[in-house]
């Protein structure tokens, strides 16, 4: 097997890195909504879900 040559090592560790990267936003998305599940699963009323929710969205977007 022949060495990768500096430039392509380079762009494939750039690539592997945005992969992990874009892993590791998705798992933080993932943890948040459970956080939020939690918040609703107790009895919520629907004005309360909705401020909730909008909390939560707001927060993974800027994430």
């Amino acid at each position: 097997m022949q060495p990768l040559a500096q430039g392509n090592h380079d762009s494939r560790l750039r690539a592997a890195e945005e992969k992990y990267r874009a892993v590791l936003r998705v798992l933080e998305q993932v943890l948040s909504l459970g956080d939020f599940q939690k918040q609703v699963d107790t009895t919520v009323d629907p004005l309360h879900f909705i401020h909730l929710t909008g909390r939560t969205a707001r927060r993974n977007h800027t994430t």
